[in-house]
This record gives C-alpha cells, sequence and structure tokens, in this order.
C-alpha cells in the first residue's frame, strides 16, 4: 500500500490529509423496521484505498492472463473479458466511495463533488478522476 505522500502525489484533486480514524465508511442491516441495527462492516479511507489498489491490481493480472491465452492460440476469450468488466465495475463502485470520503478532506465543495461522483459512476464512465493512472 502507498503512503499517503505517496498518494497525495498522484492525485489530481489534493488532499490535505486523511487522519486514519476521523472517519469510516459502515454497512448496517436492520431485519425488521424498528429493529437493533447489527454493523456488518466499518472501514477507514485507507482501508477503502487498499481494496481500490488491489482491485487495480487484479485488473492488471486479468488482463496479462488475457494476454497469455490470446498469444497461445485461445480463440475464445469472452471469459477474460467479462472478467475485466466486473473487476472494472467493482473498481468504479469502491472508487467512488474513495473519493466521496477524500472530499471531505479537500478544498472544493464536498456537495458538487459528490453529485459529480455519483452521476460519473451512474454513467459508467471509465475516469477515475482521482490518480494519474487511468485504466
Amino acid at each position: 500500500m502507498k503512503t499517503f505522500d505517496d498518494f497525495q502525489v498522484s492525485e489530481r484533486h489534493k488532499i490535505d490529509s486523511i487522519p486514519v480514524h476521523q472517519h469510516r465508511i459502515s454497512m448496517w442491516y436492520e431485519e425488521k423496521e424498528n429493529a437493533e441495527l447489527e454493523e456488518l462492516f466499518s472501514l477507514t479511507f485507507w482501508q477503502i484505498h487498499a481494496i481500490w489498489e488491489g482491485l487495480q491490481l487484479y485488473e492488471q493480472l486479468l488482463k496479462r492472463k488475457k494476454d497469455i491465452a490470446s498469444e497461445s492460440g485461445q480463440q475464445d476469450l469472452r471469459q477474460y473479458d467479462r472478467e475485466i468488466e466486473s473487476c472494472v465495475m467493482a473498481k468504479r463502485k469502491v472508487s467512488a466511495v474513495r473519493r466521496y470520503m477524500a472530499s471531505k478532506h479537500q478544498k472544493q465543495n464536498p456537495g458538487s463533488l459528490m453529485n459529480q461522483i455519483i452521476e460519473t459512476a451512474l454513467q459508467g464512465e471509465n475516469n477515475e478522476r482521482d490518480t494519474g493512472e487511468d485504466s
């Protein structure tokens, strides 16, 4: 995982700082209305970022597997394409959460950035807008 300084250098929208435990994203489960909520998981920004980086590495691995299969003469590469597409979609979803969390520490209006992130995620554009590397 990158250090904060490495991460900040690669960001297009610079982040002043992300304290490790300042905010978390949590998912809760409610069995019935007015029932006690059960927390399923709670992740910090850096844990979300690590998941995003893992997905990025997995996407590169899948692309390499596809290249190897293609070079070996395999004709039907649809399985690899489906796996790569699934990985890219998962990466976009995690990236939307990551950018929203990061926006809380940026100088621009978080509300407008949130709308921009949601619109980008809904349209499925392949533009991360947060790192120097577009995939």
